[in-house]
C-alpha cells in the first residue's frame, strides 16, 4: 500500500520498532461496529480538529461533516470525514483523503468505524476498501483522543477464533480482514479488554471550529 492514508495512519497502529515498515496494509473490517438503538452519528465530533497523528507526521486537520440521513449510502446517517495533511515544507503537496465515520457506544466506551473511500480524489477499491476500527474520547477540555487497534493482539484473537476474520500472509506482513457482522463485532468488543486491544494512540486533536 502506497497511499497517503497508509502513510498517515500506519505509524500509530504499528509498534515503535516497526514505524519505518510502512508498506503493510491496515487491518480492515467488512462491516462497521453497530449497536441496535445507538446513534450512528456523534454530534460532538462535528467540526474541525487539528493535530498530528504522531511525532513524525505532518500536521493534519480532520473535518467531520454532518450528512443528510436520506442520502443513499449503505449506512446512512454517519459523518463524512475529510482528512487534510499539511506538509511542514511549504513547497510540499497538500494531501487529502475522504472517509466516512460511524460511531457507537458499547458500555462506557465510544468507537468509530471509519471507511476509507477516496485518496486525493481516487476511489479506493479492493482490499484497501473497508472499515478501520478505533476507540475515541472527547475530553472535558475539548480534545479528541483516538486509539487504534494493536495488530498483534487482533491477529491472535482471529487465530484463536474469538472473532471471525481472515489473515493473508505476504512476504513481510500479514493482512487482517475481519468478516464478522456488525452485531458480532459489538458483542466481541463488549467481551474483550478494549484498553489492550485499542492501545495505539493517535493525536490528540484540538477542536478548531464547531460544525
Amino acid at each position: 500500500m502506497t497511499r497517503e492514508f497508509k502513510r498517515i495512519f500506519r505509524p500509530f497502529i504499528l509498534s515503535l520498532t516497526a514505524l519505518l515498515l510502512l508498506t503493510a496494509c491496515l487491518p480492515t473490517s467488512e462491516n462497521p461496529v453497530l449497536v441496535d438503538g445507538e446513534p450512528l452519528r456523534d454530534p460532538a465530533l462535528a467540526g474541525a480538529w487539528e493535530g498530528v497523528m504522531d511525532d513524525a507526521s505532518d500536521p493534519v486537520t480532520l473535518y467531520f461533516i454532518k450528512t443528510n440521513e436520506s442520502r443513499a449510502d449503505d449506512y446512512p446517517g454517519g459523518l463524512d470525514l475529510i482528512m487534510i495533511s499539511e506538509p511542514y515544507n511549504e513547497e510540499g503537496p497538500q494531501d487529502w483523503a475522504e472517509l466516512y465515520a460511524l460511531s457507537t457506544r458499547i458500555a462506557d466506551r465510544t468507537f468509530l468505524s471509519i471507511e476509507y473511500r477516496r485518496d486525493n480524489g481516487e476511489e479506493i477499491t479492493g482490499s484497501e476498501r473497508g472499515f478501520h476500527l478505533f476507540m475515541y474520547q472527547i475530553t472535558d477540555d475539548d480534545h479528541l483522543v483516538v486509539a487504534g487497534v494493536d495488530e498483534d493482539i487482533l491477529t491472535e484473537l482471529v487465530e484463536e477464533e474469538k472473532i471471525a476474520g481472515s489473515i493473508s500472509d505476504s512476504k513481510w506482513f500479514s493482512e487482517v480482514r475481519l468478516t464478522a457482522s456488525s452485531s458480532e463485532l459489538a458483542a466481541f468488543l463488549a467481551s474483550v479488554d478494549v484498553d489492550s486491544l485499542f492501545s495505539q494512540p493517535l493525536g490528540p486533536f484540538t477542536r478548531a471550529a464547531p460544525n
